[in-house]
């Protein structure tokens, strides 16, 4: 996978990076959900994320978007092998160190990974408030890494 924040990739390869990540949300997400589909510039990223700072990392089935505090979006079409589940975790960690970050997540998803983690000792959820999305249960977390 891929690492890197907003401001590094060439205006090319962020169009590229920004049409693959559109091909996993297309795949993981109801149309209704979807909000990257057309983002074709930095600035409309920052704009979704509200935020300069914008970390990405990705490859052609999976796609992490942090700002410094928050996982704004996390989707994969494939399932993640061992590897790069620990990928993901250290660029998590890269991203928010032990600082509490927030995210929507998704509870067929990734709700489970945080309660594997949070089960392993690795993360501690500090608040949980479940909420719907048309036929999706989502829960706004504020989660630190231990």
């Amino acid at each position: 996978m891929s690492k890197f924040h907003i401001s590094c990739p060439s205006i090319r390869q962020f169009k590229s990076i920004m049409q693959e990540i559109a091909v996993v949300e297309a795949q993981c997400y109801p149309a209704y959900m979807q909000s990257l589909q057309d983002m074709t510039t930095r600035h409309q990223l920052q704009n979704y994320c509200e935020s300069k700072d914008v970390f990405i990392l990705q490859n052609k089935t999976t796609y992490v978007i942090c700002t410094e505090d928050e996982v704004v979006d996390f989707a994969s079409s494939s399932k993640l092998s061992i590897a790069e589940l620990l990928q993901v975790k250290e660029f998590l960690i890269e991203t928010f160190g032990n600082s509490q970050f927030y995210l929507d997540a998704r509870k067929n998803t990734s709700y489970r990974l945080i309660k594997f983690l949070e089960k392993r000792g690795e993360i501690t959820i500090i608040s949980q408030e479940e909420w719907e999305w048309g036929s999706e249960t989502f829960y706004s977390m504020n989660v630190k890494f231990n």
